[in-house]
């Protein structure tokens, strides 16, 4: 077969019939892995780290189609790395890290992210409550104090975390930078306003994974300056904790009680299916319609749904809720309206 190599940024014009034929052909040659690293070794020794820019654009693709087909790191692959070196990657970060970044669309976190891994944030200008967030997107699977002490053995003694990261994780966090900076610069992000009781990382439609949620309302602490280190594991559902405060990672499903879920921005209805196995008198039911607790709500987000290789569990943040009523038909349904 051969294999037609044209100048970096061609346009060709093409006629549809004839442009679905090439798009297919393209998908194929996206998919194999000994192909596309060839093409981002190429990229990589001409323009470097803008490498990653000039494939989409050349190749129309978005960033995360590209890192889907991918499934790694463009600059692990771009400078034919086969073992990492000491400091570029001491804490085996792979290709699930990307899945904590790619998906952010809140601009005041993403570019607190890219200033952040950067260094150009002084000590006087850190805000915790972001490092905290960084911190547990840096560290997706630690899930227990046991885990974390196994990444910073000595975290008493370590004044900025992020700081240490960087030092230890080079190549990491310049991927990173590139994704962050590549989403300032290309993407419609939101700029919605924060500080729900208090919650400096939430703004309404920002999307999350669920232990960045769980960041965010301060559930999950990572940071000493923050106070007592909270590390949990925890999927997804629904949390009551510190007896005033709760939160609902809904899904709405096609099937079962998941049918029943649903959110109406117009009139900022929320309406949860509980879970099947719970009562009208169960602890869970009483935590909503207690008043003195406030519901964080979340709804499933699906963009990534058919990325299978960036495939995780992510929300948006709809508000803060207010219990309403309930209905009880197939399953119990909890009314809330978004205050």
């Amino acid at each position: 077969m051969v294999i037609a190599v044209y100048p970096i940024g061609c346009k060709i014009t093409l006629e549809k019939r004839s442009q679905k034929v090439i798009l297919a052909n393209l998908q194929k040659w996206y998919e194999n892995k000994k192909r596309i690293h060839l093409v981002i070794k190429h990229y990589y020794r001409i323009y470097g780290v803008d490498g990653l820019v000039k494939i989409l654009q050349d190749y129309e693709l978005t960033l995360w189609e590209f890192y889907n087909f991918l499934n790694d790191f463009y600059l692990k692959i771009g400078q034919d790395i086969k073992v990492y070196a000491n400091g570029i990657n001491d804490s085996n970060r792979n290709k699930n890290l990307l899945k904590q970044f790619l998906f952010l669309n809140d601009y005041h976190l993403i570019n607190y992210f890219y200033q952040r891994l950067l260094k150009k944030i002084n000590n006087e200008a850190i805000n915790y409550e972001y490092d905290n967030l960084l911190i547990c997107s840096l560290l997706y699977e630690v899930t227990s104090m046991k885990a974390f002490l196994k990444v910073f053995p000595n975290y008493l003694a370590i004044d900025d975390l992020v700081v240490e990261f960087i030092n230890h994780n080079k190549l990491v966090v310049n991927e990173l930078v590139m994704i962050l900076k590549y989403k300032l610069e290309n993407e419609t992000l939101l700029v919605n306003e924060h500080n729900f009781l208090l919650c400096l990382l939430l703004a309404y439609e920002s999307i999350f994974t669920v232990r960045q949620a769980l960041c965010a309302i301060r559930r999950v602490n990572f940071i000493k300056q923050l106070g007592e280190l909270r590390i949990i594991a925890f999927q997804a559902g629904h949390l009551t904790f510190d007896q005033t405060k709760a939160v609902i990672f809904a899904d709405v499903a096609g099937s079962k009680y998941g049918k029943k879920t649903k959110y109406d921005a117009a009139s900022k209805e929320y309406w949860w299916s509980i879970p099947e196995d719970k009562t009208m008198q169960s602890k869970l039911v009483n935590d909503l319609q207690n008043l003195k607790i406030a519901k964080f709500l979340f709804l499933d987000n699906k963009i990534n749904h058919n990325l299978p290789n960036l495939y995780l569990k992510l929300y948006n943040f709809i508000g803060l809720g207010k219990y309403i009523d309930y209905v009880q038909e197939d399953y119990i349904i909890v009314k809330f309206l978004i205050e």
